[in-house]
């Protein structure tokens, strides 16, 4: 049975352009999934709202709408013969730090909820959320917005700092610091390196809400 499934590379994952390459080839090469329809976008306030309905209350809620409206998304309609709960298990659990070993998030995640994909938790969730992006307008069957293919070809063996960046982000004094509001000057500069023809301004909203994610 074919299931339509919606998958978001998120903005962190888009700024960081060598992870967000090996992270999208990953799953495409492990899933088999075919994309039916594809956009860029920097998702909007009501759009994010109505995706994350269900999270409404929950005190990481402000934080969820800063990290997934901060900066561009690419926004995906795809279909699977695979279970959800499989291809979810390729992408590994929610938060980083316990995301299994070899699995995406855990490869290229940055920390707690900034793992750098989604991807609809079951079949009726899939439903409801292919159904929101198609009636928002957000997305066009058939249409393909963005050429992941293209992408993954530019950016593939552009800088990977995720391994140093949670060597760093693991040191419990380091993290400390960053808490309490210190810069990392390393940590910033391992983000920038990443974010080839990105913005500074991008980056630094992607340090600060890194940062406060890890608060949490």
């Amino acid at each position: 049975m074919t299931t339509k499934v919606l998958v978001i590379a998120k903005p962190d994952l888009v700024i960081r352009r060598g992870p967000g390459a090996k992270m999208l080839r990953g799953f495409m090469e492990r899933t088999g999934c075919r994309i039916t329809a594809s956009s860029k976008m920097q998702i909007s306030k009501e759009l994010a709202d109505m995706h994350y309905a269900s999270l409404k209350g929950r005190p990481f809620y402000p934080w969820l709408m800063d990290y997934i409206t901060m900066y561009d998304s690419f926004v995906f309609l795809m279909e699977t013969e695979k279970p959800i709960a499989e291809l979810r298990d390729t992408l590994g659990s929610t938060m980083v730090e316990k995301a299994e070993r070899g699995s995406l998030r855990g490869m290229y995640g940055l920390a707690k909820g900034m793992n750098g994909m989604h991807l609809s938790e079951s079949e009726e969730a899939a439903k409801q959320e292919v159904n929101l992006w198609l009636e928002s307008s957000a997305l066009k069957e058939g249409s393909i917005g963005f050429d992941a293919e293209a992408y993954i070809g530019k950016y593939i063996d552009s800088p990977d700092n995720t391994q140093a960046i949670h060597r760093l982000l693991g040191d419990g004094d380091e993290k400390n610091k960053i808490v309490a509001g210190e810069r990392n000057e390393a940590l910033y500069d391992m983000l920038k390196e990443e974010a080839a023809e990105v913005k500074h301004e991008a980056v630094s909203k992607l340090y600060s809400v890194l940062a406060e994610s890890l608060k949490s």
